[in-house]
């Protein structure tokens, strides 16, 4: 009698400590609900994680004792997504055991070997940020003068780095910059890395707010919904659980919202689940353009970076690609980061910086009538990319300047041997 007493006492407080729990930790979550996830997501609070896994790891001892106590069987049965979900707070332990500014080891498995190409005619797909995208040009820029193409006169307003590389090629070229993002959210749009949702309702109809997209990396995603091609492309209609939708971003409550765009079952995600974008999917295969890291998102740490482009690489199964480096700031200030991408990359990336440096050194710009600024001189000597080629912020290049940059990757396309001269 006295051991039965025993077991429903302890029975009964565990199941009041489990209430406990629960109740913390869903006003964990509740109260984070209005908080805007800032630019270059910087990581869940140490914290905040560290409670979660303590959490965890008392709910499982706490049940594998309550399974010994009645002699069961503790043979666990976990269904593909439980397996997901694992995974993912594997990979956000693993991130928590890493200061902010030192990365793990990390051993590669993409070879910067070029592959012949087999032939078969593909599309090119550019992800990036507000460079691919190509801030800097349309309407609301100045208006430049046309400039002489093996004596042609040719008007290049408006021109982008993946327009130009797409007359240049006859190939079908997907814009997937959208400004702002950093490598992170990049990489989680193409699909080389999976961003999750979790503790969310999505209804029968309409929609609901997500006040976290997490990594697998165990940080935060911030998609910037800005109205560009490459958001829409991704976010218009992406899906959770099987459920297609839209993700929006709403302005007064600070959260994001992804509105069901058929009617159907409620669907209650506890734990974590992909947001899947179709050019994710569709895209897969196409030769890739790569552009990225303006933004942060990769720690300050080139191997993180390095490690994002593998990913995204390595999921479009396709040996197929060009790796561009970023175009401000001097030499001096580039050098690490152009260092360390030309080892991981080598022929397949292209120094865009020093690029555009030498095509104005060698005097291009008055072969194709392109008028000179006051201050070329002075930027080349740093080694930056001058004033000619560039809007009047520091990074974003002007019309002249992408369209050079989309003739730099075509002939670097026609180097690896993608398409032909």
């Amino acid at each position: 009698m006295k051991k039965y007493k025993k077991r429903i006492f302890l029975k009964f407080g565990f199941v009041i400590f489990l209430c406990m729990i629960e109740y913390f930790v869903g006003f964990s979550f509740s109260s984070r609900a209005n908080t805007r996830i800032l630019p270059n997501a910087t990581q869940i609070s140490q914290e905040e994680r560290h409670e979660l896994e303590r959490q965890a790891l008392e709910r499982q001892a706490l049940e594998t004792q309550a399974l010994e106590e009645e002699n069961l069987d503790t043979t666990e049965v976990r269904t593909e997504a439980e397996i997901e979900s694992t995974r993912v707070e594997e990979a956000k332990t693993a991130a928590e055991d890493t200061s902010s500014t030192t990365a793990p080891t990390r051993v590669r498995t993409l070879s910067s070997e070029v592959i012949a190409y087999d032939g078969l005619l593909r599309s090119i797909t550019c992800w990036g940020d507000s460079l691919t995208e190509g801030i800097g040009t349309g309407p609301n820029y100045p208006i430049l003068t046309n400039i002489k193409v093996n004596g042609v006169s040719t008007n290049i307003n408006g021109k982008t780095m993946p327009s130009t590389l797409g007359e240049l090629t006859n190939l079908t070229v997907y814009n997937m910059g959208v400004s702002g993002e950093d490598s992170r959210t990049i990489a989680c749009r193409q699909g080389g890395l999976k961003m999750y949702v979790n503790d969310i309702t999505i209804p029968d109809s309409g929609s609901v707010s997500i006040s976290q997209i997490v990594c697998e990396d165990g940080y935060l995603v911030d998609p910037n919904i800005n109205g560009s091609y490459g958001e829409k492309e991704c976010f218009d209609a992406c899906s959770i659980g099987g459920i297609v939708g839209k993700l929006s971003y709403d302005w007064n409550a600070e959260t994001f919202l992804f509105t069901r765009i058929q009617d159907g079952s409620e669907l209650v995600i506890s734990i974590y689940t992909p947001i899947i974008t179709p050019p994710s999917i569709e895209r897969k295969g196409d030769i890739l353009i790569l552009q990225m890291g303006n933004n942060g998102g990769y720690l300050g740490d080139y191997d993180v970076l390095i490690a994002q482009y593998d990913a995204m690489i390595e999921y479009n199964q396709c040996k197929y690609y060009i790796i561009v480096g970023d175009t401000d700031y001097s030499a001096a200030y580039r050098a690490d980061w152009e260092n360390a991408l030309e080892l991981a990359y080598g022929d397949h990336f292209i120094n865009m910086r020093q690029y555009l440096v030498d095509f104005v050194s060698d005097g291009w710009l008055k072969e194709l009538e392109i008028p000179e600024s006051f201050d070329d001189f002075i930027q080349l000597e740093n080694g930056e990319v001058p004033y000619s080629l560039k809007v009047w912020d520091e990074s974003h290049l002007n019309s002249y300047g992408y369209w050079i940059e989309g003739n730099a990757i075509y002939d670097k396309g026609c180097e690896l041997g993608y398409w032909g001269y």
